[in-house]
């Protein structure tokens, strides 16, 4: 018997949570946000761009793509804590409560991946990381993330593994890479266990 997350609240009515639309318009907002502050923020504090980590050549790396391939290994590891490790179910919970994932299509989540991954590398591991440290950054990614405590840590401990990325290649884009694999396979599990809690419930 195939084990399924153990989603006790019912879910709500999908006019009172974010649809598709809203959803990818919040998040193109979102990332603009994240690269303005990768922008100014070095220029505020008198800090290196980040630019010079996000040279084009080294996009097809193969730092890259070993980058895609620990997130392979991460985003396996985290959708398996999410099946059988129960605090990790309250994560589906909230998201339910929050985002109508019955109006996405497939092709929108490797969208919401890229604008993750592009939006927050930049951001979190060129600007911050080199600034105060792995760990700071990592804690703050994490509460980035805060849509219960599992969350908040879960997204710490990848965290972690994006900076640790960082630190070995000097390059963004395997810890872009990692992000967007991370990000589309938890993605794409919890959409297909959510819409089979939304179908029970018909």
């Amino acid at each position: 018997m195939e084990p399924t997350l153990d989603i006790h609240q019912p879910i709500p009515n999908a006019a009172s949570r974010v649809t598709r639309a809203q959803f990818l318009r919040l998040g193109s907002w979102f990332t603009l946000a994240l690269w303005l502050a990768a922008a100014i923020l070095p220029l505020l504090v008198g800090r290196p761009g980040v630019w010079l980590a996000l040279r084009p050549a080294e996009l097809s790396s193969w730092q890259t793509a070993q980058g895609a391939l620990c997130g392979l290994v991460a985003g396996t590891v985290v959708t398996a804590l999410m099946i059988y490790w129960r605090p990790l179910h309250v994560i589906a919970e909230r998201l339910a409560d929050l985002i109508a994932w019955e109006t996405l299509q497939r092709s929108d989540y490797v969208v919401i991946a890229l604008m993750a991954a592009v939006g927050e590398e930049p951001l979190f591991r060129g600007v911050l990381q080199p600034w105060i440290g792995l760990m700071p950054t990592a804690v703050l990614f994490g509460l980035l993330h805060a849509t219960c405590m599992a969350h908040v840590i879960l997204a710490g401990l990848l965290g972690l593994l994006l900076g640790w990325l960082y630190q070995w290649s000097g390059s963004l884009w395997p810890s872009i890479a990692a992000h967007v694999v991370i990000d589309l396979i938890t993605g794409l599990f919890l959409a297909r266990k959510l819409r089979q809690q939304i179908t029970s419930l018909a």
